[in-house]
């Protein structure tokens, strides 16, 4: 008689056991998961996994929230900056008249993306 039991099918895969064990790991550390189980542990609870999706779905509401009105929360920083820039020093001050200036081309080069786009709906128009 051998001392190996006969094989155990776990997720399509046969492990044999040593004669005596119990578990499917026998000891050895158990690896993990992508989905931050283990192999032979229990895997993820319906509130674990609620919670992460949850977590992930309001990261990527708050990352499109600041994308939509980045330009808008920015420009209002700004503003509201240079409207107590006495206390600065002369770099803070340099500084935020090179943030500000920045913004002010921005909005200069998106204006005459859009000027150049009314005059292409004006000749589409006319013609």
């Amino acid at each position: 008689m051998s001392s190996e039991r006969p094989p155990v099918c776990f997720l399509g895969v046969k492990i044999f056991r040593p004669a005596g064990s119990t578990s499917l790991t026998d000891g050895r550390p158990l690896r993990p998961l992508r989905n931050g189980g283990t192999v032979g542990g229990m895997g993820l609870s319906n509130a674990e996994r609620q919670r992460r999706w949850r977590a992930k779905r309001n990261a990527l509401a708050k990352q499109a929230l600041v994308k939509r009105d980045g330009p808008e929360v920015v420009e209002r920083v700004l503003v509201q900056q240079a409207e107590r820039c006495e206390r600065f020093s002369d770099q803070e001050r340099t500084a935020l008249a090179d943030k500000l200036a920045d913004a002010a081309m921005g909005h200069l080069r998106r204006s005459q993306e859009l000027a150049r786009l009314a005059m292409k709906v004006r000749a589409g128009a006319a013609g």
